[in-house]
């Protein structure tokens, strides 16, 4: 993870920037001292609409703010930002729970990079 963080930083591009988001997102969340709480515990002990709402409010935002800012700088086709938000977290957040239950953490995570990063370039324009 800590080489997602690095790389964050040091790319200014703002789809690489989107990228590295989402992956580094990835990489903290299947640690085993986040994963529980984020997808199992925390949805679980406050109800399933609670969470979706702090969910929404917080890293979809986050999520959201980024594609819309990335569209209107030319790098986004053009798509629904509310859609492609949704479909980027339920994928994301299926990728961690996916990840979280193999075997093979860093090679799974290797695999969840290449795909993510293949499913996102399809909305490129640059």
């Amino acid at each position: 993870m800590a080489k997602c963080r690095k790389l964050f930083v040091e790319k200014s591009e703002p789809w690489q920037q989107s990228i590295l988001g989402c992956l580094a997102f990835v990489s903290s969340a299947v640690e085993h001292r986040n994963k529980r709480i984020l997808l199992i515990d925390g949805p679980s002990v406050i109800g399933w609409k609670t969470w979706r709402r702090m969910d929404e409010a917080n890293s979809m935002r986050h999520l959201r703010e980024q594609l819309q800012t990335m569209q209107e700088q030319g790098y986004l086709r053009p798509v629904s930002i509310d859609d492609l938000t949704h479909l980027l977290s339920g994928a994301i957040n299926e990728a961690v729970l996916w990840i979280s239950e193999t075997p093979d953490h860093e090679k799974s995570l290797e695999e969840i990079s290449a795909a993510m990063t293949l499913l996102l370039e399809g909305y490129r324009t640059k």
